[in-house]
């Protein structure tokens, strides 16, 4: 049996209800979420997570291992795509054109590897994108709405990778994980 914890990509449309699942399956978890965002987690799962606000992922990347300490056995992000955005925003002060990109990657590249080690289980929620055309890759399949070539570059260190689709279910589900 794997002991190891899992590094795990959740990622589809808005309201699908990954954050949902995330509560049910994460109950004793670390949430990191924008303000307000988890204020429904009471009503639908019955209690209130464990919670911190991480605005960027230099910031989420130096939590890890404080969470390790606090006893906590998974990290969940939830949005790891918006959190890209704030991350993205701030670096746009400071680089632009190519270094800009680099520099992005550089730092999800820099958090991938710390989830990985982590010794935590790391489920990262996100909004879907979908395939493109990258300047320097070319064909983009899609995946998790990062930027650049980061929807396929992410999700090579997880070890699973999930896509949340709605579906017309006569149990009543409106979702599924592809």
């Amino acid at each position: 049996m794997h002991k190891d914890p899992a590094v795990v990509a959740l990622y589809g449309d808005s309201g699908v209800g990954k954050t949902t699942d995330t509560l049910f399956s994460f109950p004793k978890g670390l949430f990191v979420a924008a303000p307000g965002s988890l204020k429904p987690a009471v009503a639908v799962v019955g209690y209130v997570p464990a919670a911190i606000e991480v605005r960027t992922i230099p910031e989420a990347t130096a939590l890890l291992p404080k969470a390790k300490e606090k006893g906590f056995t998974a990290l969940v992000i939830d949005d790891f795509s918006l959190m890209a955005d704030y991350t993205f925003s701030e670096l746009d002060k400071s680089y632009s054109g190519f270094r800009l990109f680099g520099r992005m990657r550089d730092i999800l590249l820099g958090f991938r590897e710390a989830a990985r080690w982590s010794k935590l289980h790391i489920i990262l929620t996100a909004h879907a994108r979908g395939p493109h055309i990258d300047v320097t890759k070319g064909k983009v399949r899609g995946g998790p709405r990062l930027p650049g070539t980061m929807p396929e570059d992410l999700p090579v260190a997880c070890d699973t990778v999930l896509q949340a689709v709605r579906v017309d279910d006569a149990r009543g589900w409106s979702a599924a994980y592809r």
